[in-house]
């Protein structure tokens, strides 16, 4: 957390809790130090997911199949998580990759010299 800074950019964190190769508190402890910064931060819980949920389903090394869940958004469609942001610190959501778009859509648009969206 040594380069977090208020001048970081937006994140959108989406982490499972199934996850057994990097555990989610690792993403909590990263989006707590981005609120802390003022960093417009929002973090994803998904409910049992493992590692690799939004890995393109079919590249996944045999040897990893236990503990990887490649695909498994892309199958679902939407996972159950909890949602925590810069203003919230807990809500039931489902997450999605429209939430990956829409959050891409919030904070990557280009704006012009009077502030509007081009």
């Amino acid at each position: 957390m040594t380069w977090v800074g208020a001048e970081a950019p937006p994140f959108q964190l989406s982490h499972g809790t199934g996850d057994v190769l990097v555990p989610h508190r690792q993403s909590e402890r990263l989006h707590a130090a981005l609120v802390a910064a003022g960093v417009p931060s929002e973090l994803y819980l998904l409910d049992g997911y493992r590692h690799g949920f939004l890995n393109p389903p079919g590249r996944l090394d045999v040897a990893l199949a236990g503990v990887m869940d490649d695909g498994r958004l892309a199958a679902e469609g939407t996972a159950s998580a909890l949602r925590r942001t810069s203003a919230a610190d807990g809500e039931p959501a489902a997450f999605g990759f429209s939430d990956i778009h829409d959050f891409f859509r919030r904070h990557l648009t280009t704006r012009s010299t009077t502030g509007e969206a081009r």
